[in-house]
């Protein structure tokens, strides 16, 4: 089923639906918990986005620049076209 995706959102909420619904139930049971895994990090990106954009108010991109933690994935959601730090007025 293909649904009309407007955004990054309904793109990454889509393609898990369809990883869940036709790709999971076909893996073997000890590959099953990979694909898990993999849904379960497209809803916290999804999630991410989603609450970027609310708070932000308009468009946005995710830095996900693994900077001085290269052990860990971290990212946060910038304003389309710049940056805020501490100090900056947004």
């Amino acid at each position: 089923m293909m649904t009309d995706i407007s955004n990054g959102i309904d793109l990454m909420a889509t393609a898990r639906e369809s990883l869940l619904r036709d790709v999971l139930p076909a893996l073997p049971a000890d590959r099953r918990y990979v694909a898990l895994m993999i849904a379960n990090a497209m809803a916290i990106a999804a999630r991410l986005r989603e609450i970027a954009t609310r708070e932000l108010g308009g468009e946005c991109y995710i830095d996900d620049h693994m900077r001085n933690i290269p052990d860990h994935y971290h990212a946060h959601g910038r304003p389309k076209g710049g940056f805020f730090g501490p100090g900056a007025r947004r």
